[in-house]
């Protein structure tokens, strides 16, 4: 499984045109994203984004329980055959018909335990997506396997951008809930139409031939470690829906989107990425450690900045994204970007495990780790949504530090080098890009102050890069032209 069906060098190349490729098309996504929200913000209620969270916490459930982590472990795999990629589609297409039936029988009764009637419809008209996502897995899988990133790219990117096109639109002409339910609904549609057409194979009828149990091995590990994390995940919503209501609910869920946007559109696509091009390699201890602290590295510059700029400059952020009327979510916000450093963090601890084939391991360090930030959240339940956010950074914080010693146990990862990797960006980028930006915050146009935080990082990352020659390094990596291999 480990050995490289092509240089090292070549699998190099590969990785990191696949990362711009897909960086690329999120950073698209995630532009187009603000620009959708900012709109959504000031056409729609906060009810009516509370309902909505509550309606994607189940779909998240449905979406584990569909995939089951084949779609991985099929996206990793260097000899898979056509047998056995056509029953991977079979199983997956009736797995997702059989959540679709689910939803729309439980549906009724979520609604009731909520005493929200509304979210009856809602959960019947997206429950097509596990359907749609479903049938769709395996041609994502091909196109992953193939290292075929622009197309991965265009899959990943296009589909959510036209979906929130629908959802303006809906939005404008009936603004109701019912717009962001045609948000999902036609991200999906169209996700299961481009996956289909560029992945440049088809399914056959199910094959006795076609073996799958070594893929359901490494699927399960992958999928009891999301199916514990989806607590941590979701716990918060159905939390603050529950005890509190979906108004805010909806401010909270507001907060966290605008915090796992950068987390979302960079390090999930990347993900597919890194997986497969790792696993060529993972056979290399020294190989990897050296791709983990590029990989910390790249986080601190890229999202650790990023959360410090955005956690100074919070309240004029919030009143250019989304208005006046949001402006209790500015300290949930703030709350919840310093979590959003070490989830980020955490990438690189998740993609090891992946690599080595040790998802059992992280299943079973998962089972008992994240439950943590799911009772650190629960803590800060008494004080409403700034509480649970305080309670969400908390446990974040500590799962990465305890994912750090474990991953270093089974994995071969080194703990020394990760940490002090971490202490210096914290030192160096993260606390300075913080400090500098709340200094600009005083400024008395919100415009003026968050172009001047801007300025202020961009600058302060230029000596940074003059001083470092490993931060030298990471800048050119994310920035430089590559040649074909």
């Amino acid at each position: 499984m480990n050995a490289p069906l092509q240089t090292r060098e070549e699998l190099g190349g590969h990785g990191r045109r696949g990362a711009k490729l897909v960086t690329a098309g999120q950073l698209a996504r995630v532009l187009v994203n603000l620009a959708g929200t900012a709109v959504l913000s000031r056409l729609l209620a906060p009810d009516d984004f509370g309902l909505m969270a509550l309606v994607l916490s189940v779909a998240a459930l449905g979406e584990l329980l569909r995939d089951f982590g084949l779609t991985t472990a099929a996206a990793r795999s260097t000899t898979i055959t056509q047998a056995q990629k056509t029953n991977l589609f079979w199983v997956n297409t009736c797995l997702g018909a059989v959540f679709m039936a689910l939803a729309i029988v439980l549906s009724g009764p979520f609604a009731s335990l909520f005493g929200e009637p509304s979210l009856q419809a809602m959960i019947i008209w997206t429950s097509p997506m596990f359907l749609l996502n479903g049938a769709s897995a395996q041609f994502r899988a091909e196109i992953n396997r193939k290292l075929q990133f622009g197309r991965l790219a265009i899959v990943e990117s296009g589909p959510p951008i036209l979906g929130f096109g629908v959802a303006v639109a809906w939005a404008m002409a009936s603004p109701t809930e019912m717009a962001l339910v045609a948000q999902q609904l036609s991200t999906h549609l169209l996700g299961f139409i481009a996956a289909v057409t560029l992945a440049g194979w088809y399914p056959g009828l199910p094959s006795r031939r076609g073996e799958v149990r070594s893929f359901a091995r490494y699927g399960g590990g992958l999928f009891g470690t999301q199916l514990v994390a989806y607590a941590a995940r979701n716990g918060d919503n159905l939390m603050l829906g529950a005890v509190w209501g979906a108004g805010p609910l909806g401010i909270y869920s507001r907060a966290f989107q605008l915090l796992m946007l950068p987390i979302n559109q960079l390090m999930a696509p990347l993900t597919r990425v890194a997986v497969p091009v790792l696993s060529r390699v993972s056979d290399d201890v020294g190989a990897l450690n050296g791709f983990l602290r590029s990989i910390i590295r790249m986080n601190i510059l890229v999202l650790g900045g990023g959360f410090a700029f955005a956690f100074a400059l919070a309240p004029q952020l919030v009143m250019i994204v989304f208005g006046d009327q949001w402006g209790a979510m500015v300290p949930i916000f703030q709350a919840l970007c310093i979590g959003g450093i070490f989830k980020a963090l955490n990438q690189a601890n998740f993609w090891a495990f992946l690599a080595t084939d040790h998802t059992g391991a992280q299943f079973r360090f998962a089972l008992w780790a994240q439950p943590l930030i799911v009772v650190c959240m629960a803590f800060g339940l008494p004080w409403g949504a700034f509480g649970v956010a305080v309670g969400h950074s908390i446990g974040y914080a500590l799962y990465w530090l305890l994912a750090v010693v474990r991953c270093a146990q089974v994995c071969g990862t080194e703990l020394g080098p990760q940490l002090r990797e971490v202490g210096v960006g914290f030192a160096t980028l993260v606390l300075p890009v913080g400090l500098l930006s709340y200094l600009c915050s005083f400024l008395q146009h919100d415009w003026l102050a968050v172009g001047s935080g801007v300025a202020a990082t961009i600058c302060w990352y230029a000596v940074v890069a003059w001083r470092s020659t490993s931060v030298r390094r990471t800048i050119r990596t994310l920035a430089r032209k590559e040649q074909r291999p």
